[in-house]
């Protein structure tokens, strides 16, 4: 009986667990913008994309965040041209995002998630800084990524290779 009772009221702390986190889930909707740094021994940059859009979840987790990879932007209008060959903007006109799990790693906040990109799928995590005011959340966050990961060949600039690593930021605004 003992085990039935301690049974009986695991069940009901966990449905009242579940009501309680249900009853905070938000849908958000998502803007903002993207900057990438990239380099080779020769020299770096960067290049910007202002056409982050999409909704995210918070409880749990899910979404989907997506970018016109076609508006990047580095102040170079050949290095640009290059870049969307490289990324084959006429067959993958999108890069998106669908976030797993959101999380606090010390002062961090950690969304990890798997990033569509030149049609391939790839588990990437974004490590930043959440703020939270009134019903705007602001999130500024960084990854790493491969070209290689996603079947990218990184292009050269005079005979010099672009360094396979590419850092990402991005600043993103979520409204309800």
């Amino acid at each position: 009986m003992k085990q039935i009772n301690f049974l009986f009221f695991t069940g009901l702390a966990a449905a009242a667990f579940s009501s309680a986190v249900s009853l905070h889930a938000a849908e958000y909707t998502v803007s903002g913008t993207a900057e990438y740094r990239a380099s080779s021994s020769m020299t770096d940059w960067k290049g910007t994309n202002s056409s982050i859009r999409g909704n995210i979840t918070d409880h749990p987790a899910g979404g989907r965040i997506c970018m016109d990879m076609s508006l990047w932007n580095s102040g170079n209008t050949k290095r640009d041209s290059h870049g969307r060959d490289m990324l084959e903007i006429a067959k993958f006109p999108e890069a998106c995002f669908i976030p797993d799990s959101i999380a606090k790693r010390g002062s961090k906040t950690i969304i990890k998630g798997t990033m569509s990109l030149h049609g391939i799928k790839k588990i990437i995590e974004f490590s930043g800084d959440m703020t939270v005011k009134d019903h705007l959340i602001t999130y500024k966050a960084n990854a790493v990524i491969l070209l290689s990961d996603f079947n990218l060949k990184a292009p050269s600039i005079m005979g010099v290779r672009v360094k396979n690593t590419v850092k990402v930021s991005i600043q993103t605004e979520w409204k309800k």
